[in-house]
């Protein structure tokens, strides 16, 4: 994020801390919090994208389609129920929503960032699960690029966040909830081993 965005969104957010402290019992203004906040995110996502993708494509240009190193983070969203939540992506595949770092970002921002942007719902904090790292997270992509990915993976409760789930991107073809139980066949198994880790270190801890 440039000088500009970063000081767009601190002040942002800084507005919308002081009216969530002025306007707690009044659901009027709740509304219009949760309005700020889609319009907020709107406006700010195509600076974050720009930002992103020219830092990629800047290196992609040096190194073509060989291997790249990343980082980022996805996160497992449920809901009182114990469903999770899974983005139904445009290549007809399940998965966890999330992405990739933004220069100079944590990996607890990503998330938060990422599930804003991708759900519609802002969370001030998240549960970290596990890490992923090693050669099985080496993936070749349509493009013929070549990525090696290290994956922070959080949990986050759905009554703790702000906003409602909904479509926020163009990534997405739909946002549903499924039981652990009953998870979806079109879904890559690099999701599996993370949801699996949230039953391991969430659930049953």
């Amino acid at each position: 994020m440039n000088e500009k965005s970063k000081f767009t969104s601190l002040a942002c957010e800084a507005i919308h801390d002081a009216a969530s402290g002025l306007c707690n019992d009044d659901a009027i203004s709740q509304e219009a919090i949760r309005s700020f906040d889609q319009a907020y995110v709107s406006s700010a996502k195509g600076a974050l994208e720009k930002d992103h993708q020219s830092y990629v494509e800047t290196i992609r240009k040096k190194i073509g389609h060989d291997l790249l190193l990343l980082a980022g983070a996805n996160v497992v969203i449920t809901r009182d129920d114990g469903s999770i939540l899974l983005q139904l992506r445009r290549d007809g595949t399940y998965g966890l929503p999330g992405g990739l770092l933004e220069p100079g970002e944590s990996l607890l921002q990503c998330a938060i960032r990422e599930t804003q942007e991708e759900c519609g719902v802002l969370f001030s904090d998240m549960t970290f699960v596990d890490v992923f790292s090693g050669a099985e997270y080496t993936f070749t992509l349509a493009n013929e690029d070549q990525i090696n990915v290290i994956t922070a993976v959080y949990h986050a409760d759905l009554k703790e966040g702000s906003g409602e789930v909904v479509i926020n991107d163009d990534e997405s073809k739909a946002l549903c909830f499924f039981s652990l139980s009953a998870l979806p066949d079109n879904m890559n198994d690099e999701y599996r081993v993370y949801i699996s880790a949230y039953i391991e270190n969430v659930i049953r801890r």
